[in-house]
């Protein structure tokens, strides 16, 4: 049950997430955000962007008082990124975070 909740959360935070930037509410990224940017700039600003990953990951499981990520090595979620980014150049570095926690959130069901 717990874990469905959890689920729930992460979807709901997803979902709000794409309502705001609809709503033209600025999330503050690295550079313009997208995924293309990430992979660009990783060759000379890796602990940024890396810093400014964590950092938003870390609030968002602050929020939802959960850490979800508890199981997972805190070094391996720049390299998914990297993955998830070089996949969707155009989608938004904040999207990529919570697709993560999503997938790694069902995997631990």
């Amino acid at each position: 049950m717990k874990r469905i909740s959890i689920t729930v959360i992460i979807s709901l935070m997803l979902l709000s997430s794409h309502a705001i930037a609809a709503q033209k509410v600025r999330i503050i990224r690295v550079g313009d955000g997208s995924c293309g940017t990430w992979i660009n700039e990783r060759k000379i600003n890796l602990k940024y962007q890396e810093s400014w990953l964590l950092g938003y990951i870390s609030g968002v499981m602050s929020a939802s008082g959960n850490d979800m990520l508890k199981n997972t090595s805190v070094d391996s979620i720049p390299f998914w990124i990297d993955n998830y980014c070089k996949e969707n150049p155009l989608n938004k570095l904040d999207v990529g975070a919570h697709q993560l926690m999503l997938e790694i959130n069902q995997k631990e069901k």
